[in-house]
């Protein structure tokens, strides 16, 4: 028999499990909606924005849970840290996974220890989303990774059949499952376990298992199999309670998934269930789960100041899934449902559903129209491939398998902020998705853009070897080398753009036309220059970038003789000719990928080079870039990829950086004095607003595009002056992302660059002639300073931008950047031709002449 207890049933909601029960031949089966349960938001206020949640009420309930239920962390990623092979990875499941064993080496203060996780990867070619299990039950019965034991509790072959990777651990190997267990494993690492008691909020078991998925998802970052954006953290029982802990503190996780897990998981405590499970049963055999504080709350369920919709509500917006089952009385499976509906309000600050509910669910009938999952089924306290395929079911219907279709997205009105959008439609959700992490060296970089044919009077690959030292010392880290792959020569204009017709210099060979992928133009040199070149740079310390340019080839490549297929044609066979007039290639066929597919990877090959810039990257299917990204890392591990476009898939598997195109237009329009300056500040939250969390951005207002003028035409520095570029120089170091110079900014350049000019057609390049003149000097004094701010303080890659208000914001603006080691750097900028006197934070009175601007520093 099921729920052997008496209850009055109040609300309609209840009368479907009420017949249910009878049809189990439950006895005298009534129940009653929850009493008193503690409010989601504070009394009489609810949160108006997603801003409002996040730092204010969030950071409320979970300071909460800490203390009362679960007990704080004394460290989230640990400082000691390193991911090795257990065992060499293998093809299993007749070819259709790769296993890999992956030991997680941490330590603390007290010491370091590890544990193994065992992950199954589809080999489909393209990452895979993933389930990250906690198993709690015998790992050599249920997460076997011989799979000669075979599980129902983990079903990993039904799993990657249907395009998921799972990786699972168990609980045992990262802290004992038993009362004083918190002398040992993680405890011991990061805790004086020598005392005789844990201090009174000190963290619990459940919360030291739910540190360790984090520390798995972690790995998973560094894994290029594996869709890190789309994770979700599941467990059973103990393991669900832990799930849904490790995913209100990891906002990574993607999504929760709670398996049975009663009180201290899923289960409201408001809600009169006698026979279910309850706090004084939980602490009375299971007090090392919680924080010793937890203890205060037995027997008085009703009275506590929280409850589980709580912990569910620290999920959101990002999806839940939540599963019962009709035998497992202990659990309380109208309570898991209950929390289910309390926790919904919290998604509806990000504009979502939440949960929907249409009454207390039969079994076998999952309810799944919002971003909250829950289901019942028939059957006792278990995890089984039903379940499991109720999950994965739900994470299909919220596109963790989907590609985005190429749909471009119009501007929004004929206003700069109109374009501030992204070009193309995505699949991933802006709030609720992240970008993925960059290798460690990205965080500290500078970035400059190296155009050859204009960087030396030579235009050459030697001469620009002879003064890569003074980029070194300038604080440039990254070597963006613009193309320099054989040009197509064809005079014929049909086949020229637009601007490269308005240019004058009649010069047919466009950088971004090539004719041969894997040929060196002769103009810059050969191949063993451009090796040298290279090699050079990493004598030096520096990387280097190539480009690439995928979208569309020239008239003439040597590839269309024998393969007249691979660029798309119009029905009379004749090229079809996207944008700029090229013909554009036919990315559909499998061919055409392979194709450059071995160009990338023979650049890593034959060059050494450190990663790409990929040519107008949006306009080409982003799964196309995955799986280059993913071959390049193969062949080298901290290969890195930069994205001209603007999609909010981008970085989830594919690329490192993207262009900040938001704020280069609005920085070009202040210079031009066509925008105030508070345009900035939005254009910076638009872009928070429009993509993932975490997302990457590469600051400049110069580039080839930018700079490209044609004969009588004038440079930003010309037009706009030295001290106003300055300032704009300075913005893009100081907001989030990497900061990139263009060719000469060091120098204040001002003479003409366009992209068909070279020794031959125009003889334009930076005039460094003048390298000693006085703006030039100061400039690169500039410049020194603000790449070794960049280089000091690695954080200002992802730190908080907090922007101040100014008493005359079409004039100014002003932000600071709170660094983690107590550092506060703070940058006024004058825009304006008059002189503009700002009061920023603590009082501090600042004085701007015209186009100045104030970099202050405040150490701990």
């Amino acid at each position: 028999m099921w729920y052997n207890f008496r209850m009055h049933i109040q609300t309609r909601t209840t009368l479907a499990l009420a017949a249910f029960l009878a049809s189990f031949g439950a006895s005298a089966i009534e129940f009653a909606e929850p009493r008193n349960v503690p409010p989601l938001f504070e009394p009489g206020v609810t949160p108006r924005s997603e801003a409002g949640w996040r730092n204010t009420r969030r950071p409320e309930l979970k300071k909460m849970l800490e203390t009362e239920v679960y007990g704080r962390r004394p460290v989230e990623r640990p400082p000691h840290l390193v991911f090795s092979a257990a065992e060499p990875d293998a093809v299993m499941m007749d070819g259709a996974a790769t296993r890999k064993r992956i030991r997680i080496e941490y330590g603390g203060k007290y010491g370091t220890n590890s544990f193994v996780c065992t992950a199954f990867i589809p080999r489909a070619g393209k990452p895979a989303p993933a389930f990250v299990f906690i198993c709690n039950r015998p790992p050599a019965e249920n997460i076997d990774p011989t799979r000669k034991v075979k599980s129902g509790f983990w079903p990993a072959e039904e799993i990657v059949a249907r395009g998921y990777a799972t990786v699972a651990f168990h609980t045992s190997d990262v802290a004992p499952d038993m009362q004083h267990g918190n002398t040992r494993g993680a405890f011991a690492a990061f805790e004086d376990v020598e005392r005789q008691y844990r201090s009174q909020t000190a963290w619990g078991a459940l919360s030291v298992w739910a540190w360790a998925a984090s520390r798995v998802l972690d790995w998973i970052e560094t894994e290029p199999t594996i869709d890190a954006s789309h994770v979700a953290v599941i467990g059973h029982s103990r393991g669900g309670k832990t799930a849904l802990v490790a995913a209100a503190w990891d906002e990574r996780f993607a999504m929760a998934v709670s398996s049975c897990s009663g009180t201290g998981g899923a289960k409201l405590n408001h809600v009169d269930l006698p026979d279910s499970e309850h706090i004084v049963l939980s602490i009375s055999s299971h007090q090392f789960w919680y924080s010793r504080r937890y203890t205060r709350w037995v027997n008085l369920d009703a009275q506590a100041p929280f409850d589980q919709h709580m912990l569910v509500a620290l999920i959101a917006p990002r999806l839940v899934c939540i599963g019962s089952a009709t035998e497992d009385y202990h659990a309380g499976p109208f309570g898991e449902y209950c929390t289910a509906r309390y926790a919904s309000p919290a998604w509806t600050i990000f504009g979502k559903k939440g949960f929907v509910s249409h009454g207390f669910p039969e079994p076998e009938s999952p309810q799944q129209e919002g971003d909250i999952s829950y289901h019942i089924r028939t059957g006792k306290h278990d995890l089984t491939p039903y379940d499991w395929n109720v999950y994965m079911d739900f994470a299909d219907k919220h596109g963790w398998r989907k590609s985005a279709p190429l749909v471009r997205l119009p501007h929004r009105g004929k206003s700069l902020e109109g374009r501030f959008h992204p070009t193309y439609a995505s699949v991933h959700d802006a709030a609720a998705s992240r970008a993925r992490a960059v290798p460690a060296f990205l965080r500290g970089s500078v970035m400059y853009q190296l155009f050859t044919r204009m960087f030396t009077p030579e235009g050459t690959f030697a001469a620009a070897r002879a003064k890569l030292p003074e980029l070194k010392a300038d604080g440039v880290g990254i070597v963006y080398l613009t193309p320099h792959q054989l040009a197509d020569d064809d005079p014929d204009p049909r086949f020229w753009s637009g601007r490269q017709k308005a240019c004058r210099l009649n010069n047919p060979k466009n950088p971004y036309r090539q004719k041969d992928f894997f040929a060196v133009d002769p103009e810059y040199g050969t191949k063993e220059d451009l090796k040298s070149f290279v090699a050079e740079a990493h004598r030096l310390g520096m990387k280097v970038m190539f480009d690439l340019v995928y979208f569309h080839c020239g008239p003439k490549a040597v590839f269309l003789a024998e393969h007249p297929d691979f660029i798309v044609r119009n029905p009379d066979g004749t090229p079809k000719l996207g944008d700029w007039a090229f013909p554009e290639l036919d990315i559909a066929k499998p061919a055409v990928r392979e194709y450059l597919y071995s160009n990338m990877e023979g650049f890593i090959r034959d060059y050494d080079v450190d990663g790409f810039r990929c040519d107008v990257a949006d306009m080409l299917p982003v799964e196309f870039w995955e799986e280059g990204y993913r071959r390049c890392k193969s062949l080298k591990p901290d290969v890195f990829m930069m994205c001209e476009g603007l999609k909010g898939d981008d970085q989830i598997a594919a690329f490192d950086l993207s262009y900040g195109f938001y704020t280069q237009w609005t920085i070009v329009s202040m210079l031009e004095g066509k925008s105030p300056a508070s345009l900035l500040e939005k254009a910076w939250r638009a872009q928070v607003r429009d993509y993932p969390r975490g997302f990457h951005w590469m600051r400049c207002f110069e580039n080839h595009d930018f700079a490209n003028v044609n004969p009588g035409q004038k440079r930003k520095e010309e037009l706009y002056g030295h001290p106003l570029n300055a300032a704009m120089i300075a913005t893009c170091f100081l907001l989030d992302g990497i900061p990139m110079l263009y060719n000469g900014q060091e120098i204040a350049d001002a003479r003409p660059h366009s992209i068909y000019a070279n020794r031959d057609h125009g003889k334009w390049c930076i005039d460094w002639s003048r390298a000693n003149d006085e703006a030039a000097v100061a400039r690169r004094a500039l410049v020194r300073r603000l790449t070794s701010l960049r280089h000091a303080h690695p954080d200002l890659f992802d730190a908080p931008v907090v922007w101040h208000p100014v008493s005359e914001s079409e004039k100014a603006f002003a932000f600071s950047r709170p660094l983690p080691d107590g550092t506060t750097l703070t940058l006024a900028v004058n825009i304006s031709r008059d002189t503009v006197s700002l009061v920023l934070p603590g009082g501090r009175s600042v004085t701007l002449p015209p186009h100045g601007f104030d970099l202050h520093e405040a150490p701990l």
